[in-house]
């Protein structure tokens, strides 16, 4: 099993794994690890690496390592019709339903536990191309040592 970490390319490549893994099952095309200029296939979503923080946590020289990663689903290019915002959102609830799951929540034992703290529906633009996007946060909490030297 593996042990906790303090790695945010740990973090980013278990959580592309993980979605990759399991594209077909969840709607996906493609899954990306980190974010594209251009979008070819959709539905896709890339895992874009955010923010760490570390804190003192208890005695010695035990940290809390916060991560933050972005989920930027892709759905659809806009076209003069109107987009299905119902589809749209049953996609982004699977994605987050399944990241919820466990041992998911914990990504086989990585991080103490994560879970998607929020989902915000929007636009980007993509080339010449105005997509249909959910932006969603996902955030774990892991411990770590500080090295002796």
């Amino acid at each position: 099993m593996p042990t906790l970490t303090d790695a945010t390319t740990d973090i980013t490549w278990a959580i592309y794994r993980l979605l990759e893994d399991n594209k077909e099952a969840l709607g996906l095309r493609m899954v990306f690890d980190g974010d594209r200029s251009l979008v070819s296939e959709t539905p896709c979503i890339s895992v874009i690496a955010g923010d760490k923080l570390r804190q003192l946590y208890a005695t010695g020289l035990q940290t809390k390592v916060e991560f933050t990663v972005t989920l930027m689903l892709y759905h659809k290019r806009i076209q003069p019709e109107e987009v299905n915002e119902r589809e749209v959102q049953e996609l982004a609830e699977t994605i987050e339903d399944f990241l919820h799951l466990y041992p998911n929540q914990t990504l086989g034992g990585l991080v103490v536990f994560g879970m998607v703290t929020r989902v915000e529906p929007g636009y980007a633009t993509r080339q010449t191309s105005v997509m249909r996007t959910t932006r969603m946060t996902w955030e774990a909490q892991s411990r770590a040592s500080l090295p002796l030297s």
